[in-house]
């Protein structure tokens, strides 16, 4: 991934200005899509209903006899009484890890910003909303403060265009911090996650010349088996 320090501020009329902005330590963040998909079903969830069974559901019934043989008595029954739903039931549930959600979307918007060359941020003017409906980007928008997963990862999936403005992507070091702890002006105790591995590619790390000189290979056989109980079985085949 290449190092951007510095991001561009283009005009309504995509003119590049003098004035860059330094990116922001957000955009930094491990991207996580399980995080954000897990999530983005639980917001989704605040949005049903209360509802349950109708009180008059015992009433409405086709009670019917289990017959004999299932050493019960044989008295009519009703079906499907079993765990139904209340209007007491814990419809919202709780989120943990809301901030920690954000950071990866908008690290994901950044990666896709990057492959396009088009990580920008506009002049926050009158003719700014003339300019997203000429571009096809007038669906939503968003206060940098009230971010919405739904808005920002429709469906769970990460990867969404953002256009921000300079007011917004300049407050975005003072919302989440830095990679210094307690960095958070807006959150207590809050700093950007720092990813414990620089690479994820771990099969090519595996396979490089450097590695691969530096680990030396079992030569004991009791260990070799101890590590893998297959490796009698393979030996043997190998001197055939």
């Amino acid at each position: 991934m290449a190092a951007r320090p510095l991001v561009t501020v283009y005009n309504e009329k995509y003119e590049a200005t003098e004035s860059q902005i330094k990116l922001p330590a957000v955009f930094r963040a491990p991207i996580r899509p399980d995080v954000v998909s897990f999530i983005h079903d639980q917001v989704s969830k605040n949005k049903r209903q209360a509802h349950a069974v109708s009180t008059k559901a015992g009433m409405q019934h086709s009670a019917e006899s289990w017959g004999t043989g299932r050493a019960v008595a044989r008295i009519p029954r009703v079906r499907g009484g079993i765990s139904s739903v209340v209007v007491f039931k814990d419809f919202h549930p709780k989120i943990l890890v809301f901030r920690y959600m954000l950071q990866s979307v908008l690290e994901r918007a950044r990666v896709k910003c990057v492959t396009r060359s088009t990580s920008r941020s506009w002049d926050l003017c009158s003719c700014t909303v003339k300019t997203l409906i000429v571009l096809g980007l007038s669906a939503t928008s968003q206060n940098v403060e009230r971010l919405n997963i739904l808005k920002l990862a429709p469906g769970g999936h990460l990867g969404r265009l953002l256009i921000w403005t300079e007011s917004a992507f300049k407050k975005l070091d003072a919302i989440y911090g830095n990679l210094k702890a307690n960095s958070s002006e807006m959150k207590k105790g809050w700093s950007v996650p720092i990813a414990k591995i620089t690479n994820a590619d771990v099969s090519r790390m595996i396979r490089s010349e450097e590695i691969v000189k530096a680990v030396r290979p079992v030569k004991k056989n009791i260990k070799t088996v101890k590590l893998n109980p297959y490796a009698t079985a393979l030996r043997c085949a190998t001197r055939k």
